[in-house]
């Protein structure tokens, strides 16, 4: 795994969470020396299990391929969000998209870096920033996406 993509993995320990009390412990730190602006860049072609509770990172695996073949309103291009039920909705273009999307189960990033706040036990998880060719899954449990942020 690239010092780029273990930084960012540590990083992600920052995540905010809003109307949730904070975790009573914290991760252990991994303590990795590296530029200033290495540390500030999303993590690209990874695949992170988020905690739905708490945006907390669970697993970093690096991706050796692009992630599979997007279907639906979704191309390679845009960030895709997916579902049990086989409805994945496409958006593109810098900027924030508000909206309600239940059960959603994964996203990908596609050509873009993003960054998506859901609700998930009545809080609402704000998840860390991804860049390009990466993609999220809540480890089998579903959140309605509250916010797509695209940079």
């Amino acid at each position: 795994m690239s010092k780029k993509t273990l930084i960012g993995a540590a990083l992600i320990a920052g995540i905010t969470i809003l109307g949730a009390a904070a975790p009573a412990t914290a991760a252990p730190q991994t303590t990795v020396a590296a530029a200033e602006s290495e540390a500030d860049a999303p993590l690209e072609n990874v695949h992170v299990t988020l905690d739905p509770a708490t945006g907390a990172v669970v697993a970093v695996t690096e991706l050796m391929v692009a992630p599979a073949t997007i279907s639906g309103a979704c191309t390679s291009s845009t960030v895709c969000l997916r579902s049990n039920f086989g409805t994945a909705v496409g958006f593109q273009g810098s900027g924030t998209t508000t909206g309600s999307w239940s059960n959603r189960t994964s996203y990908d990033t596609g050509s873009w870096t993003a960054q998506l706040r859901w609700i998930y036990s009545g809080s609402t998880v704000t998840g860390p920033t991804l860049g390009p060719g990466s993609s999220a899954g809540w480890g089998g449990s579903a959140v309605t996406v509250t916010s797509v942020k695209i940079f």
